[in-house]
């Protein structure tokens, strides 16, 4: 069982998420509890993996969390000016200094009305998530800094869920690194929170030994949009064969790429790194402009099945459709995450300490996010059907989400899981409509 008190302040910090301008942070992390979702399980034993089907917590659990419904405010703040984001979202202030007007949606005077409805609305979960919960972002810094911090691994999106954790957690957190006066920062560069030594939370906490206010980070985000590095993809590919013979799956979109080997042995560091759950996402790099030399196979490969309401338009020069052949490529690429994944945390480095590896799903896109119907029409009660002509491969993210709950599954790993809380963020085409300027700065398209 997990501790009550632990998933109730990560219900706050979505509650707060909830007026953020984009509705991928209803994908967010934050619903693992920085004890743990899972605290009573072992880190180093392999009995049962958590899916949404089995997980049995006290207080509010995610399966009750992701069953509720959009509820408006009573007293919604009227965004009048690039500041009014702030409020609006339910925040005192942001400890990231990356764009905060850009984060938050409100660098476009002419959508001030449509960003303000955007925040009028609270997320209110089913169940036992139903009742009222007090805001205790204090709580939670110190949860983060006595029981272990948390590493982001994921692309643009998981980087706009640690922007606003570092709106949530202020005053009490400082951000790395200062973007101000900065125009030749680099995606790649690692995004840490660490407690404000000027925050009164100081004399209360009890940090355990080793820890260093200057060095341990409460959240570290790095930017990994495919979760292993190119060539370990080629070569998953390829059947495992080193050198591959085929390094053509890759067009010439970018990512930004990081292996396993590189982001596990982060996340098991001793002190004064202190980090007590690694949680990824992944999905909207997985696309035709990415794996546009992708090959089946074999010449006589079976690939996964188009859905019935996602047809793939672009093709191979064999006239292979590329979103199957994507699609069977993700699949046998999360088979293997997890398998890895499992192997660090059964490593000596994990067992000196409770670990835990969270899967969040990942968000499509929205085609009619521009619509005035869309824009002026708040929650949807059901996540829309996304169709055949549905852009990019946003089609078929369920279905990757789906690939990836079950190599979760058959990993059956204690300390491994899947946890399904994307269905609020389903509901809310209307909070991604002036995203597509800048999520994918290549496209200029909302492709994550």
């Amino acid at each position: 069982m997990s501790n009550p008190s632990a998933i109730t302040r990560l219900v706050i910090v979505l509650g707060l998420f909830s007026v953020v301008l984009t509705f991928f942070a209803w994908s967010n992390p934050s619903y693992m509890g920085t004890t743990g979702l899972f605290s009573g399980s072992s880190s180093t034993t392999t009995t049962s993996s958590s899916t949404q089907s089995d997980l049995a917590v006290q207080g509010c659990s995610p399966k009750d969390w992701s069953a509720g419904s959009w509820r408006p405010k009573s007293d919604p703040v009227v965004v009048r000016s690039p500041e009014d984001g702030i409020p609006a979202s339910g925040f005192l202030g942001c400890a990231s200094n990356r764009e905060i007007a850009w984060h938050l949606g409100t660098d476009h005077p002419d959508l001030y009305d449509w960003r303000g409805n955007v925040s009028r609305w609270d997320w209110e979960g089913a169940g036992r998530c139903a009742a009222d919960v007090p805001n205790d972002r204090e709580a939670m810094v110190i949860d983060l800094v006595e029981n272990g911090g948390w590493l982001l691994i994921g692309d643009s999106v998981t980087e706009e869920h640690f922007f606003s954790i570092s709106c949530t957690l202020y005053p009490h957190v400082i951000a790395t690194p200062d973007y101000t006066g900065r125009y030749d920062w680099d995606r790649a560069w690692p995004q840490n929170l660490y407690l404000n030594p000027n925050s009164p939370l100081v004399s209360r906490i009890k940090p355990p030994e080793g820890f260093e206010i200057e060095k341990t980070p409460l959240l570290t985000f790095r930017r990994v949009d495919l979760l292993f590095n190119r060539t370990e993809i080629v070569s998953i590919h390829n059947g495992g064969r080193t050198p591959p013979t085929n390094a053509t799956l890759f067009g010439e979109e970018a990512s930004w790429d990081m292996s396993p080997a590189d982001y596990f042995p982060i996340f098991l560091s001793p002190f004064p790194l202190n980090y007590h759950t690694l949680i990824v996402s992944t999905g909207g790099h997985w696309s035709e402009k990415v794996f546009a030399e992708i090959a089946p196979y074999a010449p006589e490969s079976t690939t996964t099945t188009t859905p019935a309401d996602a047809s793939s338009t672009i093709k191979t020069k064999d006239d292979h459709p590329l979103l199957p052949l994507i699609a069977d490529l993700f699949r046998v690429t999360m088979d293997n995450w997890a398998y890895q994944a499992g192997i660090y945390l059964d490593s000596p480095q994990a067992k000196r300490r409770e670990r835990e590896v969270v899967v969040r799903p990942y968000l499509p896109g929205d085609d009619n996010c521009h619509s005035p119907e869309t824009l002026a029409g708040g929650p949807q009660s059901e996540p829309r059907v996304l169709g055949p002509q549905t852009s990019y491969n946003w089609a078929w993210i369920p279905k990757f989400n789906t690939m990836f709950e079950d190599a979760i599954k058959a990993r059956n790993h204690a300390s491994l899981h899947y946890i399904p809380i994307d269905q609020p963020g389903r509901l809310r085409p209307d909070a991604v409509s002036f995203l597509s300027p800048f999520l994918d700065l290549e496209e200029k398209v909302v492709a994550e």
